[in-house]
């Protein structure tokens, strides 16, 4: 008993004399640690670090601080050295805390540092090491859900043993021994301790040498700070204006190519009506070749034949048929190139529609009665005048009335109406010929379109009429359209603005929208 009193005693006064030492070191111990890694849901602590495997999917956040005599102080700054097999970044930082993530595989060493430029201490750095590997990182899953499917066996074997082992009896060992040997192991235990605590002096002196050598002073610190803000600062200028640049040429690509398109789009319009110009004139040319080639013949008659006086009567007038048909063909074209040549020059002035209506009306009255046809007006009272080009609204007219006599059947009617609607005025020239189908209404105002409804007396057709309508009408900013049936008629229609500050957008006026 004495002698254990002793032992201790002499214990005591050991531990008594290792704290006063070690108290004497925590009072200028200053250590970068890592407190926790958190890996997804999964939290690493003090201890677990050794083994820590991620894949490229996963993201990990790595808190860390600065310890000063035992306790936590935030230092001025961090610095944080992160490496792999091919490339290493350092950098500064105030933060406690990093996040890296969608880390390419590889093995990673992380290096962080405190510091203090102001007072010029460096503290010890903490360092962490993993790995990002997809193959290992699933099998650590793997085992991470058996470890926990273990964990409920080996609680059951716990108490299995337990039992077992209050049923076994109970071991004794002397008290004497069992802290005779306690306090051997903590003496030998005390002086690995102080001697590492000597060590570890001896190299934080070390570093705090080099560190001193190393670290700037403030004021170099914040201009090299303010240098390197300028940097990034002017990197970022450059960076907009190639992004300002790039939308510029993005913008002009885009506009170069609607240009390109449009480009194609008319010389495919420019193609087709070229090849339309050929068909016409050689259509045109055919037609003129027939009726020049009967003059012929019928001037060679009179030249080598004795005819009666009624003969040659009968043969002039087929000669001014004949000649009728060819002055008709001539005038056609030299629409078409009046048309197709300069701008369209419009004398306008105000005029009363109603008035151009009566007076082709019975200029193509003589025809329509050697065809048995009744013409028919029907116009608007009070119509306002209209600021037109009068020679061209008589043309259109001429056009659609004689058309209407030409293509309607004898014994049957055409009928001529006007009417105003909300800043225009609308004319419809209707007949009860034999109408036409889906396809050549599509068509009618095409240039040189030849539709399947032919004059009922034989008149001559260039197709040109109804293109020429087109034409004129829109160049005083008006519209035309149709509506027609088989073997019920058609009704054309134009219209045109009063007053020529008219935009040109106008919708067909609903009044005429069920016509035929």
């Amino acid at each position: 008993m004495k002698y254990f009193k002793i032992q201790l005693l002499l214990t005591a006064l050991v531990f008594a004399f290792v704290l006063s030492n070690f108290s004497e070191t925590l009072a200028e111990d200053r250590k970068t640690v890592i407190d926790s890694v958190i890996v997804g849901k999964k939290v690493y602590k003090t201890g677990e670090y050794s083994n820590i495997v991620l894949s490229t999917s996963d993201s990990v956040i790595i808190k860390y601080s600065c310890k000063i005599n035992g306790g936590e102080r935030t230092p001025f700054l961090f610095r944080i050295k992160l490496s792999n097999s091919v490339d290493s970044s350092n950098h500064t930082d105030r933060r406690t805390t990093l996040k890296y993530k969608q880390m390419a595989e590889d093995n990673y060493s992380l290096v962080i540092e405190a510091f203090d430029p102001g007072k010029q201490w460096m503290a010890s750095h903490a360092r962490l090491d993993f790995a990002v590997n997809n193959a290992r990182a699933a099998m650590h899953s793997e085992l991470d859900s058996l470890r926990k499917h273990s964990a409920v066996q080996d609680s059951t074997v716990k108490s299995l043993n337990s039992e077992l082992s209050g049923q076994s009896g109970t071991i004794h060992i002397p008290l004497l021994f069992l802290i005779a040997g306690i306090a051997g192991i903590a003496i030998f235990m005390i002086i690995i301790l102080l001697f590492i605590i000597k060590k570890s002096k001896q190299t934080r002196n070390q570093n705090m040498n080099q560190a001193g050598n190393d670290t700037l002073d403030p004021v170099q610190l914040k201009a090299e700070n303010e240098k390197l803000l300028s940097e990034i600062a002017a990197l970022r200028g450059q960076i907009d204006n190639m992004q300002s640049r790039r939308s510029e040429l993005m913008k002009q690509n885009k506009e170069l190519q609607e240009k390109v398109a449009k480009l194609q789009s008319k010389k495919g319009e420019l193609e087709d009506l070229q090849t339309q110009k050929d068909d016409l004139f050689a259509m045109i040319i055919h037609d003129i070749k027939n009726p020049a080639a009967l003059i012929k013949s019928l001037v060679e008659l009179l030249r080598s034949y004795d005819l009666t006086a009624t003969e040659q009567q009968e043969v002039m007038e087929d000669i001014f048929a004949t000649t009728n048909k060819i002055v008709f063909l001539s005038q056609e074209v030299s629409r078409i190139l009046a048309l197709e040549g300069s701008k369209l020059v419009l004398d306008m002035e105000p005029v009363s529609i109603n008035e151009i209506v009566k007076d082709i009306a019975h200029t193509n009255s003589a025809r329509a009665r050697d065809k048995s046809i009744e013409l028919l007006v029907e116009l608007e009272e009070n119509l306002p005048d209209a600021e037109v080009d009068p020679q061209k609204i008589e043309e259109v007219l001429d056009n659609l009335i004689s058309n209407a006599i030409k293509f309607s059947n004898p014994k049957s009617k055409v009928m001529i109406k006007t009417q105003k609607d909300n800043g225009v005025i609308v004319v419809g020239v209707s007949d009860n010929g034999p109408g036409l189908s889906e396809n050549d209404v599509k068509k009618a105002f095409k240039r040189g379109s030849k539709l399947t409804a032919r004059p009922t007396a034989g008149e001559p057709s260039s197709g040109l009429g109804l293109w020429i309508v087109k034409k004129l009408i829109e160049a005083h900013k008006g519209k035309v359209w149709v509506r027609s049936k088989l073997e019920k008629g058609s009704t054309f229609y134009f219209l045109v603005p009063m007053k020529q500050d008219y935009d040109g957008t106008r919708e067909i006026p609903n009044v005429l929208r069920g016509g035929r």
